[in-house]
């Protein structure tokens, strides 16, 4: 969509590590809008229904830093409580990069949830109705 003439103000795309595995927005359309100056709003921080931070392979705050980390605009992320919120607004407030290492890691830690598709309906896997959603 991006490369078929357009002139796109912003797109907004799923910021994750599991995207990084499987059809990734991250290295495929993140660096085309970057290269035509769109605007990037972040959103799915916590990628399949959080599983990352469900099944202990991630922290919240290690997703949050995870799309800030990324060269976009603005991040949409969804909270359902004000606790989730002020810890949202914490992350924000001391914001500090992921180091090479650190991203290294964290994608080390997403990748077998991140195969196919599993966790990340909204690409292309049709989830199985006997999963616990």
């Amino acid at each position: 969509m991006i490369n078929r003439g357009f002139d796109w103000e912003t797109v907004q795309m799923p910021i994750n590590p599991m995207d990084h595995h499987y059809l990734s927005f991250t290295q495929n359309v993140l660096p085309l809008a970057v290269e035509k100056n769109i605007g990037i709003i972040g959103m799915k921080s916590m990628a399949g229904n959080g599983v990352l931070v469900n099944k202990g392979a991630a922290t919240v705050e290690e997703c949050l830093r995870f799309a800030m980390s990324m060269p976009i605009s603005t991040l949409c992320s969804g909270m359902d409580s004000l606790k989730m919120l002020k810890e949202n607004i914490e992350t924000a407030r001391h914001f500090k990069p992921l180091s090479e290492n650190e991203m290294a890691d964290l994608l080390d830690r997403s990748y077998d949830y991140a195969q196919g598709g599993k966790n990340e309906w909204y690409k292309s896997y049709t989830p199985d109705p006997e999963d616990n959603w």
